[in-house]
């Protein structure tokens, strides 16, 4: 299935990543009026953003991009300590 909005595209998948089924039965769908699942978006049909999830409802959005990965948690915080050692470095200099 396809949605456009020139210049926009979402594109869904077919497929369902494993690891996302714990993020679709832990949504709290009830404020919302509608819910799209493993959208690719693309604007001019390049640059492409995947999102495990889009709801909506007639005020907001909200794009999920899922990450379950302890791997990924273990990136981030090297990178926040990072970012906090830059500063003090700054700091002194």
């Amino acid at each position: 299935m396809e949605f456009k909005v020139e210049p926009y595209t979402l594109r869904l998948r077919p497929d369902v990543q494993m690891s996302e089924l714990a993020l679709r039965s832990n949504l709290n769908l009830k404020w919302c009026g509608g819910v799209l699942f493993n959208v690719n978006a693309f604007k001019n049909m390049a640059n492409k953003v995947e999102f495990d999830a889009i709801l909506w409802n007639d005020e907001a959005m909200l794009f999920i991009e899922y990450k379950d990965s302890p791997v990924i948690f273990e990136k981030e915080l090297i990178l926040k300590e990072l970012m906090i050692l830059r500063d003090k470095i700054e700091q002194v200099n």
